[in-house]
C-alpha cells in the first residue's frame, strides 16, 4: 500500500506493518506553476521529509508514483486541454529528481508515473504526465543505461494519449 503526499504519508500509524513505506509523491502537483528554483527546492524539502519518516519507522521509502505534467494538466479543470507545452521543465524534473534523490540510502527505489504499453504514446504535442516520447525518457535512458537510439519524439498522429490524472 502506499500513502498520498502532502500530509498522509506522516499521518500512517501503520508503517511498522509493512517493508516498504510507499508514497504517492505528487509534491509538485504535476504542473507548469513550477520553475527550475522552486522544482529544486521542492524536491530537496521532500527529502527532508521522506528522510525523517524513514528514519521515525526505520523503514526504507520506495516512491510507488513519481511524474510532472510536460504542460498545464488541466488541474482544477480537467476538461481543459492546454496549448501550453514545456518538454525542458518535464525533463529538468525528472534530472533534479535523479540528482537530488538518487543520493539517498533511504530512498530505495521511484516508479514514474504513467508508462503506458503503447510505444505511441504522448510525444511533443503531448501534456500529460508521461515521460513517452519526450525530453523526459531521455533523461530516464541516461541514468537507467537504456538505448537512447530508440526514442521516438513523433510517434503516429491518431494513437494513444495520455489522460491527465491528477
Amino acid at each position: 500500500d502506499a500513502a498520498n503526499h502532502s500530509g498522509e504519508e506522516v499521518s500512517k500509524s501503520w508503517w511498522d506493518a509493512v517493508d516498504y513505506i510507499g508514497v504517492d509523491a505528487y509534491y509538485m502537483g504535476g504542473s507548469l506553476q513550477s520553475n527550475e528554483k522552486s522544482i529544486d527546492d521542492k524536491l530537496t524539502s521532500i527529502s527532508y521529509t521522506l528522510e525523517n519518516l524513514s528514519n521515525r519507522w526505520k523503514k526504507p521509502i520506495l516512491i510507488t508514483e513519481f511524474g510532472f505534467c510536460s504542460g498545464r494538466c488541466g488541474i482544477g479543470n480537467r476538461n481543459v486541454y492546454p496549448t501550453v507545452y514545456d518538454h525542458y521543465l518535464q525533463a529538468y524534473f525528472y534530472e533534479r529528481a535523479f540528482q537530488i534523490w538518487g543520493k539517498k540510502d533511504f530512498i530505495h527505489g521511484i516508479f514514474w508515473w504513467t508508462w503506458t504499453t503503447d510505444p505511441y504514446v504522448a510525444g511533443l504535442e503531448d501534456h500529460c504526465l508521461t515521460p513517452q516520447n519526450k525530453m523526459s525518457e531521455y533523461v530516464l535512458y541516461v541514468y537507467y543505461g537504456g538505448d537512447k537510439s530508440l526514442l521516438n519524439y513523433n510517434p503516429p498522429k491518431g494513437k494513444a494519449k495520455c489522460v491527465c490524472t491528477i
